[in-house]
């Protein structure tokens, strides 16, 4: 019951993170978040020495992050941003809107969780649980790589929202251009510098229980890359409301990604995974974005398109 009520209040406070992210203000929800995630720690830590129950526990880390939510509630309030007596108003004006485009949203994370989250599932089912602590362990490694840059790109959201509203197609082509520079130096290096050490790493982090093959690291960093230069690109199609394309592509990522490591990982273990990843990420994303959607990505990025594909 009480994890039932702080996942609910943690899913409309999770909305209000998404309107500072809205507003080009994401910053202040990161320091709100930071904080809350401080005290939850100094707060289990207590709890744990109380030897204190499940409950306990639960409403310390989910409810700091409900309080950090509600605080930007009140931000929002404090600086005329939002009022309780507006909701009626604009939820009977944009509620067809947004069912419309939360729709699309919906399926694209239905297909994201299947597409990026059946991992351990798969490698549970035919090589063992061990080797699912293998790739749990290295997958988190390599978010030291691409968390950060997470964090950079994912408020470009709202900037290309904005730009896009006021046909600013000059700011949307150069953000999204630095961007994705920047985010294949930063994952390449960071892949690159884990794979160089990866293996240290390991060994310290598990104390020796778990070694992971090389080629199943350096397939893993290859993956990692594209994920991140991935996240990159989503944040330009979602700012500017191209989630249709999004949605076909990730189904289309499902269907041949999910037989691809079904088949392969019979024949090359766990490097299966990620090296299936690598391979119908890149058929199905230069596919489709290179070819099938160009034109109308084109059309959003560029100052003129003329028919036949030239600028």
């Amino acid at each position: 019951m009480t994890f039932a009520v702080l996942f609910g209040l943690s899913i409309f406070t999770g909305g209000i993170q998404r309107v500072f992210a809205g507003l080009q203000q994401a910053y202040i929800g990161h320091v709100a978040t930071a904080v809350a995630s401080v005290a939850a720690c100094m707060g289990l830590w207590f709890a744990a020495r109380a030897q204190l129950g499940i409950s306990a526990l639960l409403t310390i880390m989910l409810g700091a992050q409900a309080v950090a939510g509600l605080f930007l509630l009140w931000w929002l309030a404090a600086h005329k941003q939002f009022a309780f007596k507006s909701i009626t108003n604009f939820g009977r004006l944009e509620s067809r809107h947004l069912f419309k485009a939360g729709g699309l949203f919906f399926l694209l994370q239905i297909g994201t969780m299947i597409g990026w989250g059946a991992d351990s599932l798969i490698i549970s089912s035919t090589l063992g649980v061990a080797q699912v602590a293998v790739f749990s362990v290295v997958q988190r490694l390599f978010q030291f790589a691409t968390q950060p840059l997470s964090l950079l790109t994912a408020p470009l959201w709202g900037a290309y929202a904005d730009a896009h509203a006021r046909h600013d197609k000059a700011f949307i082509r150069n953000t999204l251009k630095h961007s994705l520079v920047i985010t294949i130096a930063g994952a390449g290096l960071g892949a690159l510098s884990v794979f160089i050490f990866h293996a240290w790493l390991i060994e310290k982090w598990t104390h020796g229980s778990i070694a992971a093959p090389a080629i199943f690291v350096a397939s893993y960093a290859a993956w990692a890359i594209l994920e991140a230069c991935g996240n990159s690109f989503s944040m330009f199609l979602n700012g500017t409301g191209t989630i249709r394309a999004q949605v076909v592509t990730v189904m289309i990522f499902i269907v041949l990604v999910l037989p691809m490591k079904l088949i392969l990982i019979d024949y090359i273990g766990l490097v299966a995974v990620p090296l299936a990843a690598v391979i119908a990420y890149l058929v199905v994303t230069f596919s489709l974005y290179g070819i099938v959607y160009r034109k109308e990505i084109l059309q959003i990025s560029k100052n003129e398109y003329c028919q036949g594909g030239k600028e």
